[in-house]
């Protein structure tokens, strides 16, 4: 597949945190900076996540998610740069403030799920009466007393996120949060993610999975070589990255040569993928910010009607993804 990493884009300013008005962000990293030796993993890190809204981290691996979420929540402490929590600068009672889920599961396996919880609520001064209610909100109301060494990885995350919540957090971090779940504990874990942003608690959340920071983000923050390289909705996103439109369609396989012709022919005004997909050639035509996709597909009209084919029926122009966007940027934030 041709790649629409070349597309030339413009940098523009970082748009502003979108905030309510009088609130403390819940977390803020400001100018943070950590080394491990002589390898630079953050640079000057702004991050803020206010109250209320869902906030998407995303970046490549090694980009310094995880070290950003790590020094967040006092696990390793930056070279440069300050962390607040609630408005107030990090300290150990900040932590009661920050429920998290990262790094996987961390659980007790010979425990039953419920002592598991037993034991954090010990450890954070949270009365047990909090458990049955939250193991029920987490769907393992009927399992508490099983082992938690039993379940299914999906389940042990599910156990992670009472143990995130167990305190009532006002900030929660959840990385890749939708690992092991099966399509009907991704629904829930939506809902439930939305209903804590809706009680006013400041979510941070990092995926591989495009389509989930797409539909729970409020604010999607992309991070590359340490920094943030901008941040915003969607659109925010794919505008930064040149590419506000797709279109998408199938060729038959023996058209495969349109797409070159496409290409050269849309030089500068978009970038032209394809890939093979059940005997057929499935197209992307990424359009550049500045492009006329109108004028485009009379091009691509011309070159079938040219070989005697008509227009693909299946052909939709539409906004670009934040999968389509964030793969345009991808070349960029690796150098």
């Amino acid at each position: 597949m041709t790649s629409p990493h070349t597309a030339t884009t413009t940098a523009s300013p970082l748009p502003s945190p979108t905030h309510t008005t009088g609130l403390a962000p819940g977390l803020r990293l400001s100018g943070v900076s950590k080394s491990f030796g002589r390898q630079r993993v953050l640079t000057d890190l702004d991050l803020s996540a206010y109250p209320g809204r869902v906030y998407g981290l995303l970046g490549l691996n090694g980009a310094g998610k995880s070290t950003a979420f790590n020094i967040a929540l006092g696990l390793l402490k930056p070279d440069a740069g300050r962390v607040e929590i609630q408005g107030a600068p990090f300290c150990r009672r900040s932590l009661a403030h920050v429920g998290a889920s990262i790094n996987g599961p961390a659980l007790f396996p010979q425990l039953s799920a419920r002592r598991n919880l037993l034991v954090h609520c010990r450890l954070t001064g949270t009365s047990p009466a909090t458990i049955d209610p939250l193991l029920e909100r987490v769907g393992l109301a009927g399992v508490g007393r099983k082992r938690a060494g039993s379940f299914s990885t999906g389940m042990k995350v599910r156990l992670s996120l009472a143990m995130a919540l167990l305190t009532d957090p006002e900030v929660l971090i959840l990385d890749e949060p939708q690992n092991g779940l099966d399509p009907q504990g991704i629904i829930e874990l939506r809902d439930l993610v939305r209903d804590l942003a809706a009680q006013g608690t400041a979510v941070l959340l990092t995926s591989h999975s495009m389509p989930e920071i797409e539909e729970l983000a409020d604010v999607i923050s992309v991070i590359g070589a340490g920094r943030i390289v901008t941040r915003g909705s969607v659109g925010d996103i794919a505008a930064y990255a040149g590419i506000t439109t797709t279109t998408t369609l199938t060729l038959p396989a023996r058209h495969s040569e349109v797409t070159g012709l496409l290409q050269r022919r849309l030089a500068g005004e978009a970038v032209v993928g394809q890939r093979p997909s059940s005997g057929r050639w499935a197209v992307t035509v990424y359009w550049m910010a500045d492009a006329s996709p109108d004028a485009g597909l009379a091009t691509l009209h011309e070159i079938l009607s040219d070989r005697g084919a008509a227009a693909p029926a299946d052909m939709v122009t539409r906004p670009a993804s934040l999968e389509e966007a964030y793969l345009a940027l991808a070349d960029r934030i690796a150098r």
